[in-house]
């Protein structure tokens, strides 16, 4: 028996390849939670850190949009915008100030629920030198009670050790570009691949909160301290059509993160590593 043929989906749209952007789409939606299975699965990934397979499994998601949607459709997301390549320059600009104004709504947001400081009632604790456990590795333990990966810090007694300050700021530049390419890019493309303007906002919002909660591992008040950067970038990426503004506001973003790190004490360094965080 000849099996029937499926038809085109409306639009034009072949049927294997609408298969093919919904697995790039649940993919892209999924990426750090992929990153993070494999990186505990096997052994020979573990020798990467973890922000390292995000950043390769990212540029293969991003390769994959690229063969399926072309190269402009992950740079300039949105089609036929009227800013054309005036939004380059005008994505530079915005980003510089988006930047600044995303440090300052997550700094409010991770100390509005800090207690105001008070006089010491007894001796103060001693402060935690041991290499623990972070993000993924210290969910669910003890140590994740005591510790707030936040951009500030949550309490007096903490203090970062030689684990926190391993990730190299290349590193974290190139998690910010490719996490930007893949929400604002891939999925703002897919969003808008519809035509629909009540599902082109469905997925604007939906790529906003996944973005959002993948800071879950952090705490639930990352989550809402990476809202206003999720928010901040996909408008920008709407206003000026590209990709620029949310790359630029999401690197200086992650520097000052890796800065602010940097300026905690210490009391025992990380060996010199590479660029992607193994031994040099």
């Amino acid at each position: 028996m000849t099996p029937t043929p499926i038809p085109d989906l409306p639009g034009g749209l072949p049927d294997t390849r609408a298969y093919a952007l919904t697995a790039l789409a649940l993919l892209s939606l999924s990426c750090l939670t992929l990153a993070a299975h494999l990186h505990t699965r096997w052994a020979f990934v573990r020798r990467l850190p973890l922000l390292g397979v995000h950043v390769l499994l990212m540029t293969a998601l991003v390769a994959a949009a690229v063969a399926l949607l072309g190269p402009l459709a992950v740079v300039a997301p949105v089609p036929g915008h009227p800013a054309g390549w005036w939004g380059v320059p005008a994505g530079a600009v915005l980003g510089a100030a988006l930047g600044v104004a995303v440090i300052r709504a997550d700094r409010a947001i991770t100390t509005s629920g800090r207690a105001p400081r008070g006089a010491p009632a007894g001796p103060r604790p001693p402060r935690m030198t041991a290499a623990r456990p972070a993000g993924f590795a210290a969910s669910g333990t003890a140590a994740a009670e005591r510790r707030r990966t936040g951009l500030v810090r949550a309490r007096n007694d903490y203090a970062p050790t030689s684990a926190d300050l391993r990730v190299r700021p290349e590193l974290l530049v190139a998690v910010a570009a490719f996490e930007e390419l893949v929400f604002r890019g891939v999925l703002t493309r897919l969003a808008l691949l519809p035509g629909e303007v009540w599902l082109a906002a469905v997925g604007l919002v939906a790529t906003a909160a996944v973005f959002a909660c993948s800071h879950v591992f952090f705490g639930w008040v990352q989550v809402l301290a990476k809202t206003p950067l999720a928010v901040a970038a996909c408008a920008a990426t709407l206003l000026t059509g590209n990709v620029l503004a949310a790359v630029i506001a999401h690197v200086a973003f992650n520097v000052w993160v890796w800065r602010y790190r940097r300026s905690e004490p210490v009391t025992r360094r990380a060996p010199a590593r590479g660029m992607w965080g193994a031994p040099a």
